[in-house]
């Protein structure tokens, strides 16, 4: 298939990927382009380092070259690739990487230390982002997995239980109970 890089703009990613399929470079390209960020926040909300998420990004695509072949339309392209992302992280995490553990009083204490002239909300917002990193970091792979499909990538139930390979029940039961967990943790640290 030989396609313009104007026309490849226009293909779905369906085209794109059977385009891929058939050795398509520029195709792998429109997809990168179409998908990086939303690879990137995946990769982050299951490793829970920037560095570490950066280079996932570019295994997962690498990933998306080598298999395209296997993809066969039955799931949408975000739901084959986000197997890719789990694959990737998975396989990073087994080879000895692990989640840095982050003394939450020790980085709270720095924070406070290290403001020089603190906005209230910057410092607030900013405070609650982290926390909220640091408290998913410590949840279990399969807890901070089911929180970043459905609060980070807005997975609905159908297409998380499409993506892990369970039940739409099996999804909304993880969910729950991953929730809970970070609830308890919540406020175990703000209490």
């Amino acid at each position: 298939m030989t396609a313009r890089s104007g026309s490849l703009m226009d293909m779905t990613d369906e085209q794109l990927m059977e385009a891929v399929g058939q050795g398509n470079q520029v195709a792998l390209g429109q997809l990168f382009d179409r998908h990086h960020a939303s690879v990137f926040r995946q990769c982050l909300g299951l490793v829970g380092n920037r560095q570490d998420a950066e280079d996932l990004v570019q295994d997962v695509f690498l990933r998306v070259w080598r298999y395209a072949g296997s993809y066969n339309g039955t799931a949408a392209v975000t739901t084959w690739m986000y197997r890719l992302v789990r694959n990737a992280c998975l396989d990073h995490l087994q080879r000895g990487a692990r989640l840095r553990a982050v003394d939450l009083d020790a980085t709270a204490h720095e924070t406070s230390r290290s403001a020089v002239t603190p906005d209230p909300i910057l410092d607030s917002t900013h405070n609650a982002a982290g926390l909220l990193e640091r408290l998913l970091c410590g949840l279990s792979y399969d807890q901070r997995e089911i929180i970043v499909l459905n609060r980070y990538m807005d997975m609905e139930y159908p297409e998380i239980a499409a993506a892990l390979g369970i039940t739409v029940n099996a999804a909304r039961v993880r969910l729950h109970r991953a929730l809970q967990e970070l609830r308890t943790r919540y406020e175990e640290v703000t209490a």
